[in-house]
């Protein structure tokens, strides 16, 4: 699951009804796009540093990578790689949940976020270039006050999330690859599921080739976001670190690490665990199957997903 994009969150002035913990699976979820993206998978297969040389740089949207070039299908997480020119790719949860009890702000409250279909829909504009926009057409969010017992529903689409994926070495081949990924959140969401403000930042994914056939993403991320009490705008850091390892033939597994923090004051800081396994099933369908699992009090409990990503 993508840890990417922007926080969420209601207007300033109500910390105490759990709209944290909403904004982070919301982000975490997007992909994508947040805080959605919704933990992500590794890729099943990377570029190999023994792939013969093929320049690719004539190949455009509207000239397209022959099939036999292409590389490895990574989804479902912010790879240094980029989509093959003239390829569409679709990365898509299928289902999410996020639960969460939290006392963060000195509140205590329950939430649980539904969501559906969740996608990032990636578009191969150069051999080092895609373009990019996340979004989520349905969520439902039920969260409980404990302390008062009072029950807000919240259901509707998320925000839009247009981004840009720019390789700086590593595409096809070499046991190191990075990219930059900036981008900007729209306000379009529905029924106060986001802070209606726009936000943006810069994702730094690397990719290094481990012995032993494994491979780690070190992403680093910065967002400037709207401030949770005031009307600034405060930065914020997240930072992931992935390691991934095939299992057995086009099954492979993977766990990382994932953390966000904001510089304003009295905001919480978010960390959670992802572990996952992720399938081949063919060279342009892969499954992913994985549940989050948070470390801090801010973070959901849990999160299971399933992720269905198609290339075309």
């Amino acid at each position: 699951m993508s840890h990417t994009l922007s926080i969420v969150r209601a207007q300033p002035g109500s910390p105490g009804m759990g709209t944290f913990a909403l904004a982070a699976a919301l982000c975490r979820m997007a992909g994508a796009t947040e805080p959605g993206e919704p933990g992500p998978p590794l890729p099943l297969h990377t570029p190999s540093a023994e792939a013969p040389a093929v320049d690719k740089s004539r190949f455009t949207l509207w000239n397209p990578t022959p099939r036999e070039h292409l590389r490895e299908m990574n989804a479902l997480y912010d790879s240094p790689w980029t989509v093959d020119a003239g390829y569409f790719q679709l990365e898509t949860y299928a289902v999410s949940w996020a639960h969460n009890h939290s006392t963060a702000w000195g509140a205590d409250t329950t939430t649980d976020l539904w969501s559906a279909d969740a996608f990032t829909l990636k578009a191969g504009l150069l051999n080092d270039l895609d373009a990019e926009v996340a979004w989520t057409p349905y969520s439902w969010l039920r969260r409980r006050d404990n302390a008062t017992g009072l029950v807000v529903h919240q259901q509707g689409y998320d925000d839009v999330v247009p981004r840009f994926k720019l390789n700086l070495w590593g595409n096809d081949g070499g046991s190191t690859a990075l990219a930059l990924l900036p981008f900007v959140k729209l306000p379009t969401n529905q029924d106060h599921l986001g802070n209606n403000h726009v936000e943006g930042g810069l994702i730094v994914p690397f990719g290094v080739e481990l012995p032993g056939g494994w491979w780690t993403i070190l992403i680093n991320e910065f967002h400037y976001l709207h401030g949770f009490y005031d009307q600034d705008y405060h930065p914020a850091f997240a930072n992931t670190i992935y390691l991934w390892h095939q299992i057995d033939g086009n099954l492979s597994g993977f766990v990382d690490f994932y953390s966000w923090a904001s510089t304003q004051r009295r905001v919480p800081w978010w960390g959670n665990v992802d572990v996952g396994l992720t399938y081949l099933w063919s060279k342009n369908v892969q499954l992913d199957l994985g549940v989050s699992l948070g470390v801090s009090d801010a973070a959901d409990d849990m999160n299971p997903y399933l992720g269905i990503s198609f290339r075309f």
